[in-house]
């Protein structure tokens, strides 16, 4: 753009300059006062001509590439993004409960399906999930579950007030996490009405091992403390059924 400019001015300074020659040459013939004064505005005007003519034919300056205002020119180490989280392989469905994690233990609950998809309960059920996690994470996982205390059996008796430790095998899963427990209601039909909380926990074995052989002491009531060393993970609610024929109060 300033290249255009000067070519056009100096395209004026050549008419202006060839002009006063002109005028120069005109008085020069008819009055010596002052035939020097055309003479040196035509010299100015050519001066200032070919000066303009230099400067647009003159090539711009380089710009200077932008400099970061980082000094180090080493090059950026890739970031490395956090690995995909485990993904649950079943389709959630009608019948699935969310599991509510407590503790912190790395492991990954997927809903829990319920009587294979059928509800509500009308007896004995299934309960089936997955457990994503390291392997020695869940090597001691167990099932407890306790009584909604606001629910009654099919008798109008509320249940036992304490946590039931179900069967360690409960929890068993497969290379996936998956895991199938039948709850078979204590053996107790006349319970199907009642609410459950199913609590899923880690312990060393051997407390494990302690709690199963104290089982004629809990089994009417449940255990009311639990030891030290027993962890919550999660949680899981399943509600009352409906009383079938087989539940029907016996008195």
């Amino acid at each position: 753009m300033n290249g255009q400019v000067l070519y056009i001015t100096a395209v004026i300074s050549g008419v202006f300059c060839t002009i006063l020659f002109m005028v120069w040459l005109h008085v020069r013939k008819h009055d010596q006062k002052w035939t020097i004064m055309p003479f040196a505005a035509a010299v100015v005007f050519g001066v200032a001509t070919i000066a303009q003519v230099a400067l647009a034919a003159k090539p711009p300056a380089p710009t200077p590439p932008p400099t970061s205002s980082s000094p180090s020119t080493a090059p950026s180490e890739p970031k490395v993004g956090p690995s995909p989280s485990p993904s649950c392989s079943a389709t959630p469905g009608p019948a699935d409960v969310q599991v509510k994690p407590y503790g912190t233990a790395p492991l990954v609950f997927c809903p829990v399906r319920i009587n294979n998809g059928t509800i509500p309960i009308t007896g004995p059920f299934n309960l089936s999930g997955q457990i994503l996690g390291p392997d020695a994470e869940r090597r001691h996982l167990i099932l407890f579950v306790r009584i909604d205390p606001k629910t009654r059996d099919t008798c109008g008796k509320p249940g036992g007030r304490g946590r039931f430790l179900l069967p360690q095998e409960a929890l068993d899963a497969d290379a996936e996490g998956k895991w199938s427990y039948d709850e078979k209601l204590g053996d107790y039909p006349q319970g199907v009405t009642f609410g459950r909380t199913y609590e899923i926990a880690t312990a060393p074995q051997s407390v494990i091992d302690s709690l199963m052989s104290q089982k004629d002491g809990w089994k009417e009531d449940g255990i009311n403390e639990l030891p030290d060393s027993v962890e919550i993970l999660a949680a899981f609610e399943v509600p009352p059924g409906v009383a079938g024929r087989d539940a029907r109060c016996v008195r």
